[in-house]
């Protein structure tokens, strides 16, 4: 089972308390997910689990101090996540996707080094998505499959192309913090996904939320057009 997550609402959470500046939500979001991941770890399934960690859309409108703040907090918890001993003994394998070359230098050797040192885990799967959007990783694939000299696509072809070829389709889509939309999260694996929209923000939410999530997943019938 494939989960993706559009960690959403750390901003707004930060207004309803009353943090200044609003972006340091983005501490308590890591909080959250520190705690999910934790959980999710010694959980039998999803296998599989993405997470939408800053996009490309971030990048283009976000102030330098709050991009500054993200990519430092983005550092301190791949850090940790390299240090911890969950992932490693429950070979948890670590990837990143996106346009990873828009990220400071020192998070881009980070990110090599977590797949680099998980790349032989095979137990759970666990993706981070930075610096994304997923037209332009449609887009990307395209490109890719040109200079390829590919003459003919179909839709095994363009999944061999995708940052997310390794990663089979989502089954179960979850997005925090009241908005109901997809911006841009995986465009070509959740076409088939059930979509969960939550009105907690995402410091808010917890794991028994997921667990909750994951129950109602498994009440819906999934039809694939039959």
């Amino acid at each position: 089972m494939h989960v993706g997550i559009i960690m959403d609402g750390n901003r707004r959470f930060a207004q309803k308390e009353k943090l200044f500046p609003r972006f340091k939500g983005h501490l308590y979001g890591k909080l959250a997910l520190e705690r999910l991941l934790k959980h999710w770890v010694k959980m039998g399934k999803p296998k599989y689990l993405t997470l939408y960690a800053f996009s490309l859309n971030n990048l283009k409108k976000r102030s330098t101090i709050e991009k500054r703040f993200i990519f430092k907090l983005l550092e301190i918890g791949f850090k940790e996540l390299l240090n911890s001993q969950d992932i490693f003994k429950n070979k948890v394998k670590i990837l990143f996707v996106g346009k990873k070359e828009k990220c400071p230098k020192s998070l881009q050797n980070l990110m090599k080094d977590i797949e680099q040192k998980t790349k032989n885990h095979k137990n759970k799967f666990l993706t981070f998505c930075v610096c994304y959007d997923g037209q332009e990783e449609i887009v990307n694939s395209f490109n890719n499959m040109i200079k390829k000299g590919v003459k003919k696509a179909d839709l095994k072809t363009i999944k061999k192309y995708l940052y997310t070829k390794d990663l089979p389709q989502v089954d179960l889509m979850i997005r925090t913090g009241d908005e109901k939309r997809i911006s841009g999260f995986l465009l070509w694996d959740i076409s088939y996904a059930e979509l969960i929209f939550r009105k907690e923000t995402w410091p808010e939410y917890t794991p028994k939320m997921f667990e909750d999530d994951l129950k109602e997943y498994e009440k819906r019938k999934r039809r694939f057009g039959k």
